[in-house]
């Protein structure tokens, strides 16, 4: 049973926050993109719900709610907001936040894995492993108690690890429908089942460190997992203790990394660290704090909604994995009550952990976290309303050999050639270009080459003496950007529209791709 709370007024001025701030962002992204940015709201809302939200402070929501009432009434319990979406409703009212209560007798994920058990009656589709496809995951995840699709695909991967599932014989496709030991699993008592859950949750993280780090021979172990729920520790540490677990001392690379004294080993190991702490947030935070409650995190450097969301509308754009903008390290995390009950031999760690002050009252933070706010909301207003006065150049670039491969973007006019040739590589993952001119006509239709300032070809005309702004172009006129030693990748670009700048978005952006450029640019997904 899913025992949830009624939000007072005052908690509800402080998800307000969330809701305002997202869908000021939100409102300007492309229509494409929407419908996948409103998916991981409930993704963004958790790490905002932990992250402070006043700079140099441990105010976190979180923190904030925790001096309330409904926690100080309810002290056998974690209580934590879930933010689901209703797609039917616009602005701030399509955010429904839920308050709920985790505890031994009452977890929610019980209940969840009883939902999604059910929705594979009387059968799901499946991959061939058996395992529930993620889409028919993401689908059912509105039913559960955090509409979340990473959450469903964790619920699901839970069922499938359980032995919930068996295969149906099939010749055109994969399907699964519930096994008759489901029934069983659920007789089991609440606790018993939450710690079949941490064990196997232990066990996926162990698992997916392990396959980031593809060392031979050397793997996670199960029980280096359970002792950071056992004495929490920074992230710093977590690095440290993970890379220690497999006999890496990741603080003599990091060193000489400094020093540029870096082996190919070495490198190999220093570019794991980023996936390690990508997989960290997603495998462990994520499930033990956002899902289970058995540790709450604190995020030191807060959410910029501007920021996160931009990047997410880009990722979508590109078909890459949204996961590397959601998910990262946090600053430090504490067992919370419901963690103390179910962990063995927990502590409280070595370093202490900045308390929320007690002689403040709850209602005077509140008012202190919105008067901030609402200053934010006036000085971000004077900003949008500057960034007007500048303009943004769309281009539509594509290969000169291949009019299918484009991509469109937009550049702010105050960036020099020698910038836009970089951001020209970067959107198109040249590698190693230095080397580069631009053919633009001037105002009498005469061809005048810009060469890059690292070139050693001699130009009057140098990349970074111009910005576009200076160059007179417009819509429909059509550029040459040429690599030098690599005619391949000779590409045109048109000025599609010159227009007023929009302080919600960043710049540059890739605004939209042809499907071709998606399928030649296509990766696997790392996490």
């Amino acid at each position: 049973m899913i025992k949830k709370i009624e939000l007072g007024d005052r908690i509800k001025e402080i998800t307000n926050i969330f809701s305002e701030n997202f869908d000021d962002i939100y409102t300007f992204m492309e229509k494409e993109t929407k419908p996948e940015i409103l998916n991981l709201a409930p993704a963004i809302f958790r790490k905002w719900y932990y992250g402070t939200i006043v700079e140099n402070t441990i105010l976190s929501p979180a923190n904030i709610i925790g001096t309330s009432d409904i926690v100080s009434k309810n002290k056998n319990s974690v209580f934590a907001i879930n933010l689901s979406v209703d797609n039917t409703k616009r602005g701030k009212n399509k955010f429904i936040y839920t308050g709920i209560l985790y505890n031994i007798e009452n977890h929610p994920i019980i209940e969840d894995l009883k939902i999604a058990a059910e929705k594979c009656l009387p059968d799901a589709p499946a991959d061939e492993n058996g395992a529930i496809t993620k889409e028919y995951a993401y689908s059912v995840s509105k039913y559960l108690s955090m509409n979340d699709p990473f959450y469903a695909e964790y619920i699901f991967n839970l069922i499938y690890r359980f032995k919930l599932l068996n295969i149906l014989p099939s010749i055109h496709s994969y399907r699964v429908q519930l096994s008759s030991s489901a029934d069983s699993f659920f007789k089991k008592g609440n606790e018993i089942i939450l710690r079949l859950i941490i064990d196997e949750s232990i066990k996926i993280c162990a698992e997916k460190i392990s396959s980031i780090l593809e060392l031979p021979n050397k793997t996670v172990s199960f029980d280096t997992i359970y002792s950071l729920l056992q004495k929490p520790i920074s992230a710093d540490d977590i690095f440290e203790k993970i890379y220690s677990s497999i006999g890496v001392d990741i603080n003599k690379i990091w060193e000489a990394s400094e020093k540029n004294q870096l082996s190919q080993y070495d490198m190999a190991i220093l570019s794991s660290t980023f996936y390690i702490g990508i997989i960290i947030d997603k495998y462990f935070m994520s499930i033990f704090s956002g899902y289970l409650k058995i540790t709450e995190p604190f995020y030191a450097s807060g959410m910029s909604f501007r920021n996160t969301i931009n990047s997410l509308a880009e990722i979508i754009t590109l078909k890459k994995d949204t996961g590397l903008e959601i998910f990262s390290p946090c600053s430090y995390y504490k067992l919370t009550s419901l963690g103390k009950k179910l962990i063995y031999g927990y502590s409280e760690g070595d370093k202490p952990i900045q308390k929320m002050p007690e002689n403040i009252s709850f209602n005077d933070i509140v008012d202190a976290v919105t008067f901030e706010h609402g200053q934010l909301k006036i000085l971000n207003a004077q900003k949008t309303f500057e960034a007007k006065k500048t303009n943004v150049y769309e281009f539509k670039m594509w290969y000169g050999n291949n009019e299918n491969l484009w991509k469109v973007t937009e550049v702010l006019e105050s960036l020099t050639l020698e910038e836009l040739g970089n951001e020209i590589c970067i959107c198109f993952a040249f590698e190693n270009i230095v080397d580069f001119s631009f053919i633009i006509e001037d105002s009498n239709s005469f061809p005048v080459e810009y060469i890059s300032k690292f070139s050693k070809r001699p130009s009057l005309n140098k990349t970074e003496k111009y910005k576009i702004s200076d160059l007179n172009i417009s819509p429909g006129d059509i550029i040459k950007f040429n690599p030098t030693f690599e005619k391949d990748l000779r590409l045109y670009i048109k000025c599609i529209d010159v227009h007023s700048r929009n302080g919600k978005i960043v710049y540059p952006r890739i605004k939209s791709q042809s499907e071709s450029i998606t399928k030649e640019e296509e990766d696997f997904e790392l996490i």
